[in-house]
């Protein structure tokens, strides 16, 4: 099993924000969200942070999807039993005023007659919340919490002598905890709007919205008001002996389902209520996890990038299997740093005990050994597992009806409206409308993570593989023309280098050496050409700069020395690009680098030679 690492920019925003501001009119703490697709490591994300700030903040992590909306006490009730927690720096948080009202909700209380309905609710209370009298018992026994579930600061004791100071300490610990009760129970008192009121009367109230289905938005707001309350007085000047340095983290994942959005809404709601009455801000720090935008609250995003190289080598490094030290180097390239494909790709290495000098690409052919998995190869299960999770909505239910085989020819499309354009003429019996297709997170219009562009190439992968019309070279062929008679020259240079076209594509390149267009980069225009599947090449079957030197060697005979250069440049990175290319491609960024530095030769595009040659450079020490 893999071990989690610390995802660099989550991490950095809560630290950034951890720190409690005493500031008097400092703002509560924002809530924080990540936002990204399934598969991005959210939840080992927020694992990780909770684990990190063990013995540094009280902090609690919960997961919405497993809770309604209509459990808002259930969740502030699992949030106090993991805030109460012993942490050094804050001691054991109290949250008196939301046991009041817990309690007051949960008792059995006959409202025929008001005059008994309230002693019958303040004995409640007072019974439920008072030590048990047995409490001795328990103590000589090595109980450490009281009946409430709270810890008690009494050490155990083992001897007579030693009862005589626990007695001490636990006749303080009964007084500061009634008068902390008494407290709560007057708050409630002046909790509603308007003028005070007799503390259990609000306290009968609550117990009522309890029952009504209709007003629980009330029990909630109470509530909530309650907690963040307890909060405030935990974090108010005079509470400990020094103010503590640090706010209560609460981690919330698949924030956008279940209980999540009623709460964050609640609890916006109910700042927002505190700030315009004048209280101090209140010190807790949400961190919100989701695959969607959370409805109806406001949240300041944070990033979750994919995995970076050196992330995958510690990812590597933890499975305590020897693995070519440029291991974490091909599992980034194959997999663009999507976790659950890193980890998937880096267990089925250690298993499988997998030669990388010719890449990845036979390792896509070996048992995935997935318990779901069945008799699939790893790129079958990938390709499965990834539809399944980014072709989904929230409910997990297939955009496309379970209907994937017509994405094998319109993932070749770089654009939702070329994707469009294709389902028009390869319909596949109208099995997918054309215009579902642009809402996909396929296209390169789109902002797109790096589980959803592996997706497309394994997407694409299957084109190849097709015997059928429509195949390969038809598709490709069809949207080549299709962007040129559109007058996108990129688009049209792409789709004919994806078909092995490697002729053409240089020969443009070449005639736009010279062109001094202030909004024309002529390096934008290798990149975005160059990014073109290279399905067509064999890149496992020989050294990758020999590939490049056979790919161009054409040309060379017949056409001028700087074509040569420029074609054997856009082999090179073509090849470079590609997720399965084998590591012995020092040569490769050599040649390409020697390659470069006779387009110096021509103004235009002489100023930026330097930098991308010393880019060059960067990969020749890289894969060395």
């Amino acid at each position: 099993m893999v071990a989690p690492i610390r995802r660099a920019n989550p991490y950095n925003e809560l630290k950034r924000h951890l720190k409690v501001d005493h500031t008097p009119g400092a703002p509560s703490p924002p809530m924080l969200s990540m936002r990204a697709p399934s598969g991005s490591g959210k939840t080992t994300c927020l694992r990780e942070l909770h684990r990190e700030l063990d013995a540094t903040a009280p902090r609690a992590y919960m997961d919405c999807a497993s809770l309604t909306s209509d459990d808002i006490p259930l969740l502030l009730e699992k949030t106090k039993f993991f805030m109460t927690q012993r942490c050094p720096p804050a001691g054991a948080l109290r949250f008196n005023r939301l046991e009041v009202g817990l309690v007051a909700m949960a008792a059995s209380i006959d409202f025929t007659v008001h005059r008994v309905a309230m002693r019958q609710l303040r004995e409640h209370i007072r019974t439920s919340l008072r030590t048990d009298p047995g409490w001795l018992t328990r103590l000589l026994s090595a109980a450490t919490t009281d009946a409430l579930g709270n810890a008690l600061p009494v050490p155990l004791v083992a001897t007579s002598e030693e009862l005589v100071g626990s007695l001490s300490v636990f006749g303080a610990y009964l007084r500061s905890k009634s008068q902390g009760i008494l407290r709560a129970i007057r708050w409630y008192g002046q909790a509603l709007d308007g003028p005070a009121r007799p503390p259990f009367a609000t306290l009968a109230q609550l117990h009522q919205w309890s029952a009504d289905p209709e007003e629980r938005r009330y029990r909630d707001d109470l509530l909530v008001d309650a907690f963040l309350a307890d909060l405030r007085e935990n974090y108010a000047p005079g509470a400990y002996r020094a103010p503590l340095p640090y706010r209560c983290p609460l981690f919330l994942d698949n924030a956008s389902t279940g209980i999540g959005p009623e709460f964050l809404e609640v609890l916006a709601d109910r700042r927002e209520a505190a700030h315009v009455g004048g209280l101090t801000a209140d010190p807790l720090l949400i961190l919100a996890a989701s695959q969607d935008d959370i409805p109806g609250v406001d949240t300041t995003p944070i990033s979750l990038d994919p995995f970076s190289e050196s992330e995958i080598r510690k990812v590597a490094a933890s499975t305590r299997h020897n693995l070519d030290r440029r291991a974490h180097l091909l599992v980034h390239q194959l997999t663009g740093g999507y976790p659950y494909a890193a980890v998937a790709v880096v267990n089925v290495m250690r298993r499988e005990s997998v030669d990388v000098a010719r890449g990845l690409g036979p390792l896509l052919s070996a048992p995935s050994g997935s318990k779901d998995g069945g008799e699939l190869t790893v790129e079958e299960h990938l390709l499965e597992s990834l539809t399944q999770s980014l072709l989904s909505d929230t409910r997990g239910t297939p955009v496309l009806g379970g209907v994937v085989e017509p994405l094998y020819t319109y993932a070749a499309a770089r654009t939702a409206a070329d994707a469009a354009w294709l389902c028009e003429r390869f319909p596949h019996d109208g099995r997918v409308n054309s215009s579902l297709l642009p809402s996909l997170p396929l296209w390169e219009d789109a902002d797109l993570g790096a589980g959803h562009r592996m997706l497309r190439w394994l997407l694409s992968r299957r084109l190849r593989e097709r015997e059928g019309e429509p195949d390969w070279n038809t598709v490709y062929t069809r949207l080549a023309e299709h962007a040129r008679d559109n007058g996108a020259t990129a688009d049209a240079l792409y789709y004919a280098l994806a078909t092995g076209d490697l002729a053409h594509v240089s020969r443009v390149l070449t005639d736009r050496l010279d062109d001094t267009s202030e909004d024309f980069s002529w390096f934008d225009l290798l990149y975005h050409v160059t990014a073109a599947p290279c399905l067509t090449v064999d890149v496992a079957a020989e050294q990758p700069h020999v590939t490049q030197i056979r790919l161009a060697a054409d040309l060379s005979s017949r056409e001028p020395e700087h074509l040569v250069r420029v074609a054997r440049v856009v082999a090179g990175e073509w090849i470079a690009g590609h997720r399965c290319t084998r590591p012995d491609r020092e040569l490769l960024h050599y040649q390409i680098d020697d390659d470069l530095g006779h387009l110096l030769a021509f103004p235009a595009v002489a100023k930026d030679v330097a930098r991308h040659r010393a880019r060059q450079r960067t990969q020749r020490r890289k894969w060395r």
